[in-house]
């Protein structure tokens, strides 16, 4: 009998039970705030270096750019080396730059000096981020990533938001030079942490990241909604690359702030958008053109109203508004675009709205300085809204079209998905995920006698059967002869072992009848419990009972996390 005092399989309390992940979790926490109030110190040091507009979009765009090349390179440099060694390695190097950093600051070095050390910080950061999401798997085990993954996204919203609060304090009560302090040491605390975190890593073959590319563009060309939808979001990533730059001027010269309550223009953005994340896929899942014509054009109004305020509460709120709305949207785009892209190109459709995300708001930053110093900021803040209002409403009467074009793949899929729902072992999965594994699912009609899948085979996809008796044995590892053990029927599902524990079969299934099989990819099975917070503990139960029968050695590592 399960006792209520252990960890639930796929738990919170599970995953932090595994050797290193609460050291893991801590080093990225301790990261993850110490870069968000890192961004805040620099903005006030480039800003008090220069007293230019300019300069801050300069260095933005640097940034950014810098940031998303890395990440790309950091992708296929996670999958080469030992990731414990690359994230204390990384960890250290970027405690280096900045206290290079602190340095320059402090001796009021030449401005290209901390442009060059916040650049090489972000082509640092962007090499850390593969290698961390990588590791998260080969810590806790596929049967507890999801609730892994829940652990981290909860903190990267919680740095949202006390990252930029605990940098404005620290530049305000001190100096940009304390803030970088503390963030070097944050560095230096997660490489030490990083150093007891058993994680590994795997060499895989030659990727071909252009072509993939290519392909992306492709897809979205040939398809019009796609396209529409990509503008859009383009639109509202470039109204934010404007307020990377143009929010110290607001809090300076509109607000009357010190330069360090860009910090606090960036918590109350931030707490708004961990409130709407709350609500923004149930949101997403009515195709509404109302909802996403209202959160774009909420987001848009946001850098509009605060040309319109002198007041640092009302801009607050306004911004925690504004940064809700833009999750919403957010969401809405993607989730409109899973919809109607297909899924053998959705991973690389995706690809490009992170690529043309950071290369639109790269441009905004560009842009930025130079409309302020034409304009002047208040006309600046009203353009940089008005971007995202204006394509809007002159794509407004196309969106109706795309929103049916998602309804009816919706409706499509509506029943694969209802099954899919109705098994116990998706009772985590949200609907976008349903739809997206059922977007995937291959129904095969298989004749009597055959085999579906042999012990000893590696494990690759995950089964439902529909309809048909399917008759399972086991050796259980020993090579002997295969025993009976089971008997599966419809609404069963099976593969889910050697998925989850990266392990070959533990049996063969063979059709005693004629059957009906649904087939989803053993890799999107995986992705399914990634962003969930739990598995159901009925999945953890499944396992154990039928490792019982084929692998009992096996089944007791499961039986541990259950049964105390």
């Amino acid at each position: 009998m399960a006792n209520s005092s252990g960890p639930a399989a796929g738990s919170f309390r599970a995953a932090l039970q595994h050797r290193g992940f609460a050291r893991y979790l801590t080093a990225t926490t301790i990261s993850s705030v110490g870069d968000f109030l890192n961004s805040v110190a620099l903005l006030v040091v480039i800003y008090r270096a220069t007293g230019s507009a300019g300069w801050l979009g300069v260095v933005a765009v640097l940034r950014v750019l810098a940031w998303a090349g890395a990440t790309a390179v950091g992708g296929v440099v996670s999958d080469r080396r030992d990731r414990r060694r690359l994230l204390v390695v990384l960890n250290v190097v970027a405690a280096i730059v900045t206290f290079g950093l602190v340095l320059a600051a402090g001796i009021d070095a030449p401005f290209l000096v901390l442009v060059a050390l916040s650049v090489g910080l972000d082509l640092v950061a962007g090499l850390v981020n593969p290698a961390c999401a990588a590791a998260v798997p080969s810590i806790v085990g596929e049967e507890d990533v999801a609730a892994a993954n829940a652990a981290v996204t909860t903190v990267e919203q919680v740095s949202i938001v006390a990252g930029p609060a605990l940098g404005a304090l620290l530049v305000a009560a001190f100096s940009p030079e304390v803030a970088f302090f503390v963030n070097a040491v944050s560095y230096v605390i997660a490489a030490v942490l990083f150093a007891g975190v058993p994680v590994g890593g795997t060499v895989v073959g030659e990727d071909e990241p252009p072509a993939r590319f290519r392909d992306g563009v492709a897809a979205v060309r040939a398809s019009r909604p796609a396209m529409l939808l990509l503008s859009i979001f383009v639109a509202a990533v470039f109204s934010y690359g404007f307020s990377i730059v143009l929010f110290v001027l607001v809090a300076v010269e509109r607000l009357g702030l010190s330069d360090a309550g860009v910090g606090y223009l960036r918590m109350a953005e931030g707490v708004g958008g961990v409130a709407a994340a709350a609500i923004a896929g149930r949101v997403a899942a009515k195709n509404s053109v109302g909802a996403l014509v209202g959160t774009a054009l909420a987001a848009g109004l946001t850098p509009v109203l605060l040309a319109l305020t002198t007041s640092p509460a009302v801009a607050m709120v306004v911004l925690g508004l504004g940064g809700g709305a833009y999750v919403v949207f957010e969401v809405i785009v993607v989730s409109w675009l899973q919809r109607i892209t297909p899924d053998e190109m959705l991973g690389r459709v995706m690809g490009l709205l992170m690529s043309m995300g950071a290369l639109g708001t790269a441009f905004g930053a560009f842009l930025a300085p130079v409309l302020n110093g034409a304009i002047g900021l208040e006309w600046t803040l009203v353009v940089s809204g008005a971007v995202p209002i204006g394509l809007i409403i002159a794509l407004w009467p196309m969106l109706p079209s795309i929103a049916r074009d998602a309804a009816e793949r919706q409706a499509e899929l509506a029943p694969i998905v209802d099954v899919l729902r109705g098994l116990s072992i998706f009772a985590a999965a949200d609907d976008l995920t349903l739809e997206h594994l059922a977007g995937l699912v291959e129904p095969s009609e298989v004749a009597a006698g055959c085999v579906l899948m042999s012990e000893g085979d590696i494990a690759d996809d995950f089964y439902v059967v529909r309809a048909g008796i399917l008759d399972v044995r086991s050796s259980g590892g020993s090579g002997g002869e295969a025993t009976f053990v089971n008997a599966m029927g419809p609404d069963d599902w099976l593969g889910e072992i050697g998925l989850l524990q990266r392990s070959p079969r533990t049996a063969t299934v063979t059709t005693t009848t004629a059957a009906t099989v649904w087939r989803i990819p053993g890799d999107e099975f995986l992705a399914a419990f990634a962003g969930n917070a739990s598995r159901p503990d009925i999945l953890g139960g499944t396992m154990a009972v039928r490792l019982a029968r084929t692998h009992p050695g096996r089944a007791a590592d499961i039986i541990d996390d259950i049964v105390t």
